[in-house]
């Protein structure tokens, strides 16, 4: 196969596709001249494995751009109904899984907003900031301090295990923020972040009310210390 590289010059190099590796590992034997085979038959065995796995597994939802808008819909019902009930597995309510629902749309649009007004490039790490900046301004904790509160793994989905409350104060500052960035069209990250920072501080008396009146950490769902 012809390989042009990136200043310009045109290699040749050894390409087969799959049924060709396949055709290999049937008909030929691992020798001494032929290293690289026994690691073809290795690469095709973890390959078969894996997609033995993808066919068995009943909760898998695939789409793709060959299906039509209906399939699509269709799939995304089936994953939706598959994490509701690995929720429900997990002991989670009803209620609390109308919550989560409610939150991951919000938590998208939040990201959506952001996607479109931030003027300049986002990366994972800035997302990652940005919501430290909202947890921070809402609890006082960054998502890593949290997640140690609660006894969680450091890649731990933290919103899988806050309560309702937390979901709901966090949708709420999302919800805010994606408007008022709907609202200015187009900001520099510094703006957007101070956008978020600012929803939170709004937000955070009500939260401590709450808190006294139930007397629950609601970031995490754990009882607040006895004063004194």
């Amino acid at each position: 196969m012809a390989y042009k590289t990136s200043n310009g010059r045109t290699h040749k190099r050894d390409f087969t596709q799959d049924n060709g590796l396949y055709l290999m590992a049937q008909y030929l034997r691992v020798t001494k001249e032929r290293p690289v085979l026994s690691e073809i038959k290795q690469f095709l065995a973890a390959s078969g494995v894996f997609v033995d796995e993808m066919r068995r597994d009943e909760n898998l939802v695939l789409i793709t751009s060959k299906m039509t808008p209906e399939q699509m819909e269709a799939q995304a019902k089936r994953a939706q109904d598959a994490a509701d009930e690995a929720y429900r597995r997990k002991g989670k309510s009803e209620q609390w899984i109308k919550s989560r629902k409610d939150s991951r749309e919000k938590r998208n649009a939040f990201t959506a907003a952001l996607a479109e007004a931030v003027i300049e490039l986002l990366t994972p790490n800035r997302y990652a900031t940005i919501t430290d900046d909202m947890y921070l301004g809402l609890w006082k904790r960054t998502a890593a301090i949290l997640r140690a509160d609660m006894g969680l793994p450091k890649k731990a989905n933290l919103r899988d295990h806050q309560p309702r409350l937390a979901l709901h104060f966090q949708g709420i500052v999302e919800e805010i923020t994606a408007y008022e960035l709907g609202e200015k069209q187009e900001v520099e990250w510094d703006e957007a972040r101070r956008i978020v920072k600012k929803t939170a501080d709004m937000i955070r008396p009500w939260i401590e009310q709450t808190q006294q009146q139930i007397n629950i950490d609601v970031a995490t769902g754990r009882p607040l210390l006895a004063q004194g």
